[in-house]
């Protein structure tokens, strides 16, 4: 039986989503279990941060993650321009298929948004005109896709057209 019906029909204004509801018992304090479970990550997420400052093994991986994109960002500036187009086709395809590894360095913010100013994330003696694997692979999609890297990689992109006329 709701609360409502026992005699209250108080409404409660949710602390998470700010809806307003009336409660089904005396000492529900959220409009739906989502909002509680929301809450209660909030406030674990606030004790116990999971990140690279605090957390050895995320740092370890960001640090093994951020050396493959700079070893792919080398190999990349450092073949033929000519042959460059199909080597990121390559890194885009597999990360589109297989490899979440090279999908999570496509993907990730800081190497999206580096800055010549932040030197541990380029390949060594590298000129400050040239990007991160991410970037490229970003520039690549908005070229051949229309889209993002992102959209790309998480196949959320229509695929582009060949260019091929079918009669």
């Amino acid at each position: 039986m709701p609360y409502d019906a026992l005699g209250s029909d108080a409404e409660v204004t949710c602390p998470v989503c700010s809806d307003v509801f009336i409660p089904k018992r005396r000492d529900q304090k959220y409009c739906s279990p989502r909002c509680r479970k929301q809450k209660y990550q909030q406030e674990d997420r606030g004790k116990n941060p999971k990140n690279a400052k605090v957390s050895p093994s995320v740092r370890k991986e960001n640090h093994e993650q951020r050396q493959r994109a700079r070893e792919l960002a080398e190999t990349l500036f450092g073949i033929p321009p000519c042959e460059r187009l199909g080597f990121m086709k390559t890194l885009i395809d597999a990360a589109r298929s297989h490899d979440a590894d090279l999908r999570s360095i496509f993907t990730d913010p800081t190497l999206l948004m580096a800055s010549p100013d932040e030197p541990r994330l380029f390949h060594r003696r590298c000129p400050w005109t040239y990007r991160t694997i991410s970037q490229a692979g970003n520039a690549y999609c908005r070229k051949f896709w229309n889209a993002s890297v992102s959209e790309v990689v998480r196949g959320n992109a229509p695929e582009p057209q060949t260019g091929e006329v079918l009669s």
